[in-house]
């Protein structure tokens, strides 16, 4: 940071402000800008970089719990929603300046894959005035904006936009259209970039010079930090988040100092990695808020290439509810060799999916927009999908092992773990299970490797019946089931290939006749959704991934809902409703 400092003071200007500042903070106890870990150090004692990123974890702890951090939801990214929230907008405009990371997905390890270049570009498009500056304090009604950005391959020159004079609130300014490029080059794994917003007051061509060298200077302290191995490849991105906060507050603090005469009204520090640029790519544009003596919205637009992702990795979409529109696809980074399992428990959304190569079995949750590293249920391995149920307020998971026994775990009242290794007795199939709740138990439907449907039942997984053959339907696939208002609905493909979905009323299971150009391979997948009927979800012919949806009892007609994601591999889909939203997993290739 000494290197930004010197783009702005000399050097006995550094120790005589460093000298004033440990004195404030003897007399004071703490300053906000420096940490007391470092400030309660010998003044000839120095901090190394390994020292710094021991440290973070506690650095991450404390900025977790500021307003003006934050994790954004790359699935409200996805589905167009506001990616910075009220309360951090609030924030930001406490202090004038806030920090951001896109919250992908975590590795499965802690060794980042190889991923292949891409040309990325990034533009600012418009900005929107809420507030316009020197509203609150008096001052002038120009501004300018400056940028400095990089990825782990390439650091254009940094930015600086035209001056936009007499601005007011509820203006919509552009950028010039020779003055909106502020990246355009090669990404691996990702960019960093800092933001600032100024009110413009006739500063000189020196002060600019500063400025811009002290912006190079920040993008140098992020490399030093190694911040891409730090923030694209974290378990914990807090720590990253609390990294960017540290860098971009003390910019700030040092600029309030030497600003000359134009004065920050706001700045941000924001990383994306590439699964982050890859939902930007979809959504094409975003909405980052600057609340500081002014607070203005500003567009940032993407006109790069599709960034590539491993092959056969998971994403999903979202219907949110009343939407006719899916999101933007977000995914996850993980590869699985067989159709995932996806369930809503206490308001999280869990995923089980099968690790290629050992074919572990493993599971994770995303609770408000964050996902956790990847862990294996207990020890199981499988070839096939696995599936999840949530019964009596517990989830359950269920998996054919590769001795084609069928497996049942529950997860610990902690959230954990997994516990206990149920067999379901008397089943031995060469499919993924089925499983979902009734009220009379657990209800696991399964293939046998006869190709005859059976059911068994438990009022708990310790105490399995012996299967029920299910009438003298066969099925070449793994079946698909889900209780919609009591009524128990099962999905299989014949022998012949033909789609089938049958409702169960009492002991008798009544087919319920699909549009004859409903046409799946794979099987697909049932899921039950609040208020908009039984949806079925599966891959068609062409690799697209269509639903149709029924609302009512048995007479009702099945609706197409249209395409939800084309180019899909052909691998047995997930799906699940948290709250109102339709969350639907696959793989592409």
């Amino acid at each position: 940071m000494l290197r930004s400092l010197r783009r702005l003071m000399s050097d006995p200007e550094i120790r005589a402000t460093g000298q004033e500042y440990r004195s404030a903070v003897v007399e004071v106890g703490a300053l906000d800008i420096v940490p007391a870990w470092v400030t309660s150090k010998a003044p000839t004692t120095g901090i190394t970089l390994a020292q710094y990123r021991a440290r973070l974890a506690v650095i991450g702890t404390e900025a977790k719990a500021l307003p003006h951090a934050s994790l954004a939801d790359l699935g409200a990214a996805a589905a167009g929603g506001e990616v910075d929230s009220a309360a951090f907008v609030q924030g930001v405009g406490e202090v004038g300046f806030g920090a951001t990371v896109y919250a992908s997905a975590p590795p499965e390890t802690a060794t980042a894959p190889s991923n292949p270049a891409f040309t990325s570009k990034i533009e600012l498009k418009q900005f929107h005035v809420r507030r316009a500056v020197g509203d609150q304090f008096g001052g002038k009604d120009e501004i300018y904006w400056t940028v400095a950005i990089q990825s782990d391959l390439h650091r254009p020159p940094h930015y600086r936009s035209q001056e936009f004079g007499s601005v007011k609130k509820g203006d919509t300014r552009a950028f010039a259209s020779n003055r909106k490029v502020v990246f355009d080059g090669r990404v691996k794994d990702g960019l960093i970039l800092n933001v600032s917003v100024w009110e413009a007051d006739q500063s000189n061509a020196e002060w600019f010079t500063k400025l811009g060298e002290a912006l190079e200077t920040f993008l140098d302290t992020m490399s030093d930090m190694n911040i891409f191995q730090q923030i694209i490849w974290s378990a914990q991105p807090f720590d990253e988040l609390g990294l960017l906060l540290d860098a971009v507050s003390l910019i700030v603090a040092f600029w309030e100092y030497f600003r000359n005469n134009d004065d920050l009204s706001c700045t941000r520090a924001i990383a994306l990695d590439n699964r982050g640029l890859f939902t930007l790519w979809h959504r094409k544009e975003s909405v980052w808020e600057f609340n500081g003596d002014g607070h203005h919205a500003l567009t940032v637009s993407y006109s790069g290439d599709r960034p590539p992702l491993p092959s056969g990795a998971l994403e999903y979409v979202v219907r949110r509810n009343g939407d006719t529109t899916w999101s933007a696809p977000v995914n996850l980074g993980w590869r699985s060799a067989a159709g995932a399992a996806l369930c809503e428990y206490q308001g999280s959304l869990y995923v089980a999916y099968v690790r290629p190569g050992d074919h572990a079995l493993m599971w994770s949750r995303c609770t408000n927009g964050m996902w956790s590293v990847p862990a294996r249920v207990r020890s199981w391995t499988t070839f096939y999908q696995p599936a999840l149920t949530v019964h009596q307020g517990r989830l359950y998971v269920s998996a054919t092992g590769e001795n084609r026994n069928v497996y049942i775990s529950r997860l610990n009242a902690s959230g954990t773990a997994w516990e206990g290794n149920h067999q379901a007795g008397g089943v031995i199939s060469s499919h993924g299970p089925s499983l979902f709740s009734h009220s009379t138990g657990l209800i696991l439907p399964t293939v046998g490797t006869n190709d005859i449907m059976y059911l068994n039942r438990a009022p708990d997984p310790t105490n399995w019946s012996n299967p029920a053959r299910q009438s003298l339907w066969k099925s070449k696939q793994r079946l698909s089931s889900a209780n919609n208002s009591g009524w128990h609905w099962l999905h299989h493909i014949a022998l012949d290939g033909t789609v089938h979905v049958s409702v169960r009323n009492g002991d008798t299971y009544y087919l319920k006749p699909l549009p004859s150009s409903f046409l799946i391979n794979p099987g697909g997948t049932l899921v039950s959704v609040a208020g908009d009927g039984v949806w079925l979800i599966g891959r068609d012919s062409q690799g697209n991934l269509v639903a149709v949806c029924n609302r009512g009892g048995l007479d009702v007609r099945w609706l197409p809902m249209g395409t939800i994601a084309s180019g899909v591999i052909a691998n047995e889909v997930g799906a699940a409703v948290v709250g109102e939203d339709l969350h639907v997993m696959y793989q592409k290739p």
